[in-house]
């Protein structure tokens, strides 16, 4: 990528990878996903990655960990509806297994997880 000036001068020059260019679908598909995801559990701040050529969706909530999530597979939904379904089940599935109760983030309820050594949120895998 380069970017000039009036005068036709390079200001800016960068090479980008193939890999680094967002894919439009994929960015429509996490818009759509993050949306559920805070309307059904407010206050949580959520991690969603979409590669529609693979084939997958991840969701992670980096409000408890940021490491454990959930996968979508892309064939296993027809609508926007099952995709609302499964959204919200994977998202409700990765606050159970931190103890957490579905819906609005309460801040006490997270101070009062169990941690490991390191001061992690322990899941349950």
């Amino acid at each position: 990528m380069e970017i000039i000036n009036r005068e036709q001068k390079p200001i800016f020059h960068r090479d980008i990878e193939p890999m680094e260019i967002v894919d439009p679908i994929d960015q429509q598909i996490c818009v759509q996903v993050a949306q559920v995801l805070t309307r059904h559990y407010p206050g949580y701040d959520w991690l969603v990655e979409a590669d529609h050529r693979k084939g997958f969706i991840d969701i992670r909530n980096v409000s408890l960990d940021g490491q454990l999530g959930c996968r979508i597979k892309m064939g296993g939904y027809a609508t926007a509806s099952e995709l609302e379904k499964l959204t919200m089940r994977y998202g409700g599935e990765i606050l159970e297994r931190f103890h957490v109760v579905r819906g609005t983030k309460r801040p006490e309820q997270i101070d009062e997880l169990p941690t490991d050594f390191a001061g992690r949120l322990r899941a349950d895998t």
